[in-house]
């Protein structure tokens, strides 16, 4: 008789051998569920738990519901841009105030994006005079800059005007992201566009030619006579802010 060459599993944990484990139809379907609702994996495992009246009847363990869900992103990588501009396009369908355009690079592969809806465009209407141009945030799952034109209203609340995706921080992605918000805008370019002193993002707003704009010397006399008027000329960051101008 052949005899085992290893301890045979206890019958409380023979659910936790691979032999006797799988993810059914079922479960994907919920655990797509759960993850589309964000509800953390340790979560989900405790709740089929619950379900089934204990882990030895689940079928599964946690690590199976992390494989399939890493299944499920890998999955849906490449069809993320298409889903997204199928979300634009159907939106835009249902409201035509809705504004969205996007790139594709050389490879066929999406590079660039804005989108500004009607509350926003009615909103820069009133508010639209000073613009703050922020891409502190990027999104690591797929390397790509997130932009927002965000500005302030009259309770002093802050307003998104518009929101971009760009593939890289190159002066030529900011001026086709700027280009496509004063396109959309209902009253044009902004009088003012505060940023976060980066030098590319700088290079491309000075691309964008403001009509009626002063000379270097009205410039001069005008912000020299402001800084009087407040009393502002020893404040440090307004001299920093004049050398970097």
């Amino acid at each position: 008789m052949e005899s085992h060459n290893h301890p045979l599993s206890t019958p409380s944990n023979v659910h936790l051998l691979q032999s006797h484990r799988s993810v059914s139809a079922a479960k994907k379907a919920l655990t797509q569920q759960f993850s589309e609702a964000n509800v953390p994996t340790c979560q989900q495992i405790r709740l089929l738990e619950i379900e089934y009246g204990g882990s030895e009847h689940v079928g599964c363990t946690e690590i199976d519901l992390r494989n399939f869900e890493r299944e499920l992103k890998d999955e849906q990588k490449g069809i993320d841009a298409e889903t997204l501009i199928e979300l634009f396009a159907s939106e835009k369908e249902n409201n035509s105030g809705f504004f969205f355009k996007y790139e594709i690079d050389s490879e066929n592969i999406f590079s660039s994006c804005f989108w500004a809806d009607v509350v926003s465009r009615r909103a820069y209407s009133s508010f639209g005079d000073v613009v703050v141009f922020d891409t502190t945030y990027n999104t690591n799952k797929y390397g790509m800059i997130f932009a927002r034109l965000i500005g302030v209203n009259h309770n002093h609340q802050t307003i998104v005007f518009g929101c971009g995706f760009l593939s890289d921080e190159k002066t030529e992605s900011f001026v086709w992201l700027l280009n496509k918000f004063i396109e959309v805008m209902p009253t044009g370019a902004p009088n003012v566009i505060i940023t976060y002193q980066d030098p590319v993002m700088t290079k491309a707003i000075a691309q964008h030619v403001i009509e009626n704009s002063t000379t270097p010397d009205e410039f001069e006399s005008s912000g020299e006579e402001a800084m009087k008027c407040a009393k502002l000329e020893r404040n440090d960051w307004l001299k920093l802010m004049y050398e970097l101008r």
